[in-house]
């Protein structure tokens, strides 16, 4: 089972990954948003039934501490999910001078020059004035 990921707009770029491959594209974004507070987004990933209402609390505050853009993005659904243009140039203009994988794509066919793929997608939709989503 996969999940794709493209602008709402006529002609937009499509991707298609798994569900592990969406987890890298978001863990990658969180390190180049939150830098040396990354370790709050990989512990929060891992949050299950039985942490701390307390300390859940506490790792959502420390991801809404980035913009509630970003916490938005980082805590949506993986199979359903969208972001409005707004909130595309938001995420764009926190990751678009940092370095790193912003691919998306199933390993096996993944390229260097893939990596900022999603940098694109995401100006894209601003200038077309459309949603970003993935299902």
């Amino acid at each position: 089972m996969g999940l794709t990921i493209k602008g709402s707009f006529k002609g937009s770029p499509s991707y298609d990954g798994g569900y592990g491959t969406f987890f890298r594209l978001r863990a990658n974004i969180a390190k180049a948003i939150m830098g040396e507070d990354y370790p709050y987004y990989e512990e929060w990933s891992r949050t299950d039934d039985s942490t701390p209402k307390d300390r859940l609390h506490e790792l959502c505050n420390k991801l809404r501490s980035y913009g509630e853009t970003f916490y938005e993005f980082m805590t949506a659904s993986d199979c359903d999910g969208k972001l409005s243009y707004k909130q595309c140039l938001e995420i764009y203009n926190l990751i678009k001078d940092k370095p790193g994988d912003f691919s998306f794509g199933y390993d096996f066919y993944r390229r260097p020059c893939d990596e900022d793929d999603i940098k694109v997608l995401l100006k894209e939709c601003y200038s077309h004035r459309a949603r970003l989503l993935w299902y």
